[in-house]
């Protein structure tokens, strides 16, 4: 009964998420999110991970939205864009839930400037979002936050990393370039007999 209710309240959120202009009815069952068509591709142009996300958000096929987005993050535009998507691919989904979450933690760490090569696909999903109770998201008129120099690390919220001992963690401290990493790693125990052994005070001889 819980589940039959949860899946009849994301029907209804999924209805309220028309934009003007769209061509696709969008329900989180399915049916596609109400996103108006994407700009048209240049000749020869290689199109963006964000619009091929966005694709398969508008043709009803969020989990292979996931898939884009989880073999492919890095080569979003901007690290923003990573938690965008995906909250957007919670939502259609129906895990209304998990897209509050992304949308809230991707406030207080990024800017929310589409002024860059997805802006106008960026800024759909940010309208999308904001139908969402208490999201209050809006596009502004700068450039998106650039991805840091070195090794990039995921910003979404529910990752989880392959090894045991080290656990990821967020920063509330809102950036307009590269996002707070805050990676903590947590030594394994030492084994018996390397570390520091008890007894008397170092330096002491003699016998007992």
């Amino acid at each position: 009964m819980t589940r039959m209710v949860r899946r009849g309240a994301g029907l209804l959120l999924g209805l309220a998420f028309l934009l003007p202009g769209c061509d696709v009815v969008g329900t989180p069952a399915g049916q596609g999110m109400a996103l108006p068509p994407p700009p048209p591709v240049s000749p020869g142009a290689t199109p963006s991970r964000e619009r091929e996300i966005y694709e398969a958000l508008r043709a009803g096929d969020p989990r292979r939205a996931q898939e884009l987005l989880d073999s492919g993050w890095q080569e979003m535009t901007t690290p923003r864009n990573v938690m965008l998507y995906q909250a957007a691919i919670a939502m259609a989904s129906g895990d209304e839930e998990r897209a509050r979450r992304e949308t809230q933690q991707m406030k207080q760490r990024f800017a929310m400037g589409t002024e860059g090569p997805t802006g106008e696909i960026d800024c759909n999903l940010v309208h999308a979002l904001d139908k969402m109770p208490d999201s209050q998201i809006t596009c502004e008129p700068q450039p998106p936050p650039k991805w840091p120099e070195g090794r990039r690390l995921d910003p979404r919220v529910a990752v989880t990393t392959s090894t045991p001992t080290t656990r990821r963690t967020t920063s509330p401290s809102r950036t307009t370039g590269p996002y707070p990493t805050g990676t903590t790693t947590t030594s394994a125990p030492s084994r018996p007999g390397t570390g520091p052994t008890p007894g008397k005070p170092t330096g002491m001889t003699g016998s007992r």
